[in-house]
């Protein structure tokens, strides 16, 4: 039996490295992670003032945008009401001189 024993204990024992060095390796990778999590914290951190600066750009920028839209839609009526003069100034045109051939 203490040759079994051993056998189950030298199996235990080499299982044993091996669980340890996973979870070596394991231990360092987590800590990489670790450190690309800080290094994208810092990066987020340095980011936020300058969103903070550019958020009432943006919000200039939209009320300008919102004014330019609303001055298209007032040419783009005021386009399309000469354009409709035009054309009934042409059908009248027409409608003359085929009265006046």
């Amino acid at each position: 039996m203490d040759d079994e024993l051993r056998a189950v204990l030298g199996s235990m024992a080499s299982k044993l490295d091996e669980v340890l060095t996973t979870q070596r390796e394991h231990g360092r990778r987590l800590d990489r992670i670790e450190q690309r999590l800080d290094g994208v914290e810092q990066r987020l951190d340095r980011m936020e003032p300058r969103l903070d600066r550019m958020e009432p750009t943006l919000d200039r920028v939209a009320g300008e945008q919102q004014q330019v839209k609303e001055m298209l839609a007032g040419v783009r009526l005021r386009e399309i009401g000469r354009l409709d003069g035009r054309i009934d100034q042409l059908a009248q045109d027409v409608g003359f001189a085929r009265r006046a051939s």
